[in-house]
């Protein structure tokens, strides 16, 4: 019999799976976070460790680095959709295992049989890049290459890669790397409306507009002397960019309804799906702020993160 910890955000899936894990004759433990998953193996050693590569409150990979040095421990990542099969494979080699869902029984019993298995790992096989990345292909220590050069710098970076490449993951790598005095904030400008967005980027006084009962700090005072992410850039109003230019030209920032600035400073990562000939043709980007922006250019291949698309 097995001790398995099965980690995933789905509560179905975890039910499913764990009642199938048992009736293959296993103990089962369900964690539904990196946080709760990392406190169950400091109590306890597992044979087994089934999980998720992307949870809500980070990569599923990250517990590896919780598991025991001197135990060793079988480890089978979940992937979300078959088109990234390979994408696993290039990433983590042969030291980890992997399934598709949806996971069949037959899927299951073949992690426990030594004959059947693909491959296992103790925690020590898989390097964690910058606390966020794993992977050893070449793609993948070209970015970090690209990582330890920006590092050394205070530039502004900007990612270009398609949706779901794992440009967030980057941001916070380049932040951990780069070894700051102030935080790392993340803000998505797809996500805001109109009206808020300046609220949101550089904040506001009490009274400032109808509603604003209190004063808040926008992402920038808060990124001060750290890593803003902006995300989605491209999605930021056109007639709105040189409110954002201005700031990153004076290091500056008003609060709506404020009578002085506040100095900031730090790196400010953007990112977008688009390459930089759809932002030309399609002009959804100033070209002076591109230039602000895009001081440090990284392109991130496809293989940073497995997307979750599958549907259980």
């Amino acid at each position: 019999m097995a001790e398995v910890l099965l980690v995933d955000d789905d509560k179905r899936f975890l039910d499913a799976t764990a009642q199938l894990l048992g009736l293959l004759g296993h103990s089962v433990t369900t964690a539904d976070s990196v946080a709760q998953a990392r406190e169950l193996i400091g109590r306890k050693q597992y044979t087994h460790m089934i999980l998720d590569l992307i949870l809500p409150d980070g990569s599923g990979l990250h517990l590896l680095e919780a598991l025991p040095a001197q135990h060793t421990i079988k480890i089978t990542l979940i992937t979300g959709h078959p088109s990234i099969k390979s994408i696993v494979k290039n990433l983590y080699g042969s030291n980890i295992n992997y399934l598709i869902k949806p996971i069949d029984l037959q899927q299951l019993e073949s992690l426990f049989d030594d004959k059947k298995l693909t491959s296992t790992t103790s925690p020590s096989s898989v390097r964690l890049h910058f606390n966020h990345l794993v992977g050893e292909s070449a793609p993948m220590q070209q970015l970090y290459e690209m990582i330890e050069r920006v590092s050394t710098t205070k530039a502004n970076v900007m990612l270009l890669g398609e949706s779901g490449a794992g440009k967030e993951m980057v941001a916070a790598a380049i932040h951990y790397a780069s070894k700051t005095e102030g935080d790392y904030v993340a803000a998505n400008c797809g996500a805001f409306s109109r009206e808020l967005i300046n609220s949101e980027l550089f904040g506001h006084e009490k009274g400032a507009f109808t509603g604003a009962t209190h004063r808040k700090i926008g992402v920038f005072e808060q990124a001060n002397k750290g890593t803003l992410f902006l995300d989605e850039i491209t999605e930021m109003p056109i007639d709105l960019q040189p409110n954002l230019l201005r700031v990153l030209e004076t290091q500056k920032v008003t609060r709506l309804g404020a009578t002085s600035s506040v100095d900031i400073e730090g790196r400010v990562v953007s990112a977008t799906n688009r390459t930089e000939q759809d932002m030309a043709l399609q002009g959804c980007l100033r070209e002076d702020l591109y230039f602000r922006l895009a001081v440090f250019p990284i392109h991130i291949p496809p293989c940073v993160r497995a997307r979750k698309i599958y549907r259980f």
